[in-house]
């Protein structure tokens, strides 16, 4: 019997998972899944989190929600919608700061200082 490439990549995965580092096997892929509900993964909020979550930021995701945000017929309220709800995903997932300070840790100042412009009316060097 012959299998692909495709399905032994599967079955190590689902098989050394638990004791490779990195390496996701099913329970916790599912487990992982279960936590990300259906609405916090078309929320902007969460876009934005996981973004800038981890290891290297995702600049084009953050730019293309800022984007988003930037047509919506009422700026200023999409934009602190954005805000407050960043703050409510981030602390489920028992993280700190709000967006702002998450962007310019990040290093992505001109993004932090369009954000807080928008919602505050302040820019910050």
């Amino acid at each position: 019997m012959k299998i692909t490439k495709r399905q032994l990549r599967r079955l190590i995965r689902e098989s050394l998972g638990d004791w490779i580092p990195g390496i996701e096997g099913e329970n916790e892929k599912a487990e992982r899944e279960n936590q990300e509900s259906v609405a916090e993964k078309h929320s902007s909020a969460f876009v934005m989190y996981k973004a800038l979550k981890g290891a290297g930021t995702d600049d084009k995701a953050v730019r293309r929600k800022l984007e988003q945000i930037g047509q919506a017929h009422n700026i200023k309220k999409a934009m602190q919608s954005l805000v407050d709800q960043f703050d409510v995903v981030a602390k489920s997932r028992d993280d700190e700061g709000d967006l702002v300070e998450w962007l310019r840790s990040d290093g992505m100042d001109l993004e932090a200082a369009i954000v807080e412009y928008v919602t505050q009316g302040v820019i910050r060097k």
